[in-house]
């Protein structure tokens, strides 16, 4: 058959391109869901309730905040000059 689809899951539900490079899968058995893409672009705020794992870069164009302590901006308390090690920042 010419239009066969090719790399097609039989285990989850997919959104998916032709080829098949390109897809959205949610596995029901694994309660999973699977992205492969070149990007993807989420125009909204997103909220993780469990742990992010990244096997690779994460950048951020502006801050990054741990709780309230700013990346950019925090100051660390004790600071001494030579080999000594700062404080912890301040809150």
């Amino acid at each position: 058959q010419p239009n066969r689809v090719q790399k097609i899951s039989t285990d989850a539900l997919q959104i998916r391109t032709d080829d098949g490079d390109s897809f959205i899968e949610l596995n029901p058995s694994t309660q999973e869901i699977k992205i492969k893409a070149s990007k993807v672009t989420i125009d909204a705020d997103v909220e993780i309730t469990k742990t992010l794992t990244a096997n690779g870069l994460i950048k951020s164009l502006t801050d990054v905040f741990a709780k309230t302590v700013s990346l950019l901006s925090h100051r660390t308390t004790g600071v001494v000059s030579g080999t000594n090690t700062s404080g912890p920042p301040e809150q």
